[in-house]
């Protein structure tokens, strides 16, 4: 392994650093160590050859204490090429005694990945460390990113993993490390739900990122997206009941929370929360309906969203009164009747 003039100039060599991972390896199995510890020392060991570079990339030497720390692109693509220069080193000199795990990294690889053969794990892992790398040069080389480019790296991410992987394997994957399972598992805590709920909510919720994550975010689209995520809340609701789909969006939808707390402290009926949400989707959905409506030309368009606008206002007070009703459509953060209003009226130029 190549070690940066950093870390080679910043601290005095050791023993350590003058022996070859392979006859580390035959010291510490001469103690009798298990392969699991062996594996770990080693690991440290060679984490150890690269302590002063490692640390110039988190906290550089003589940054002062009152600026803040740095946020290196090139210090993250050198961590990454590290450490899987350190996990190639470790597999070259224990072969596959390297595969041992402790009973933590056992379990970690059970939740991650569930029974997805080893192979596979390995080419996942493969494939997530090639893109995570291509991900952090494009970064790099455009400081603010390019979407177009990232939207194409991570869409061939995804198309590289479900080719390595049966349709089965994929779902669990998805369920475990999903673009949206963190999300999911984060709102559903606290709630009781069986693996089978959960494992729906999932399909759900990610058809819905799949559906919308790559693509460019023009107005339509993004009124798209809330219909195609509206579409997982609809299935999701039918999975938990109403009860249980309350709790969920109110943990994980600021929209959702502030009707919540809207509805609550007016002392409203508890129904009226999912009736407004509901005349909410069905409003998003006639917008949709219309702007897709290729025999409205643009002048006749504007009509017909006002009046699908002035629908919905009139069936949200009439659901929480007209005053309440009214209230809560003009309210600054009730974002999706800005939404609404923009599409229907939008601002006229150099205004």
């Amino acid at each position: 392994m190549r070690k940066p003039e950093a870390a080679v100039a910043a601290r005095p060599e050791s023993s350590l650093d003058t022996h070859a991972p392979g006859d580390i390896v035959k010291s510490l199995k001469a103690l009798g160590l298990p392969p699991q510890v062996v594996r770990a020392t080693l690991q440290a060991i060679l984490y150890h050859r690269f302590e002063a570079a490692i640390a110039d990339q988190k906290i550089p030497k003589d940054l002062p204490y009152w600026r803040p720390l740095p946020e290196s692109k090139e210090g993250g693509l050198y961590l990454a090429q590290l450490a899987n220069e350190i996990e190639q080193t470790v597999a070259a000199a224990m072969g596959d005694e390297a595969k041992a795990l402790t009973e933590l990294q056992q379990r970690e690889l059970t939740r991650a990945y569930g029974n997805m053969a080893p192979e596979t794990i390995s080419e996942t892992k493969r494939i997530n460390a090639e893109y995570d790398e291509m991900l952090m040069k494009l970064r790099k080389d455009w400081p603010n990113g390019r979407l177009d480019a990232l939207r194409l790296l991570e869409s061939e991410r995804d198309r590289d993993l479900r080719a390595a992987m049966t349709e089965s394997e994929w779902i669990d994957y998805q369920a475990r490390k999903g673009s949206s399972s963190g999300r999911l598992r984060n709102a559903l805590d606290g709630i009781e739900i069986a693996e089978t709920e959960y494992l729906a909510v999932v399909r759900a919720q990610q058809s819905a990122e799949d559906r919308t994550r790559f693509r460019n975010p023009t107005a339509e689209n993004m009124l798209d997206a809330r219909l195609a995520f509206h579409e997982a809340d609809e299935q999701t609701l039918q999975t938990l009941g109403e009860d249980r789909f309350m709790r969920y969006k109110i943990a994980s939808d600021n929209d959702f929370r502030r009707l919540s707390d809207f509805v609550q402290s007016r002392e409203l009926p508890k129904d009226s929360l999912l009736k407004t949400w509901q005349a909410r989707i069905d409003a998003e959905k006639a917008f949709m309906r219309i702007l897709g409506d290729s025999s409205l030309v643009d002048t006749s368009k504007q009509g017909h969203l006002q009046a699908a606008y002035d629908k919905a206002l009139l069936e949200i007070q009439s659901i929480l009164g007209p005053e309440a009703g009214l209230k809560y459509a003009n309210e600054s953060s009730t974002q999706w009747t800005n939404r609404l209003r923009y599409i229907a009226r939008p601002p006229t130029p150099g205004k």
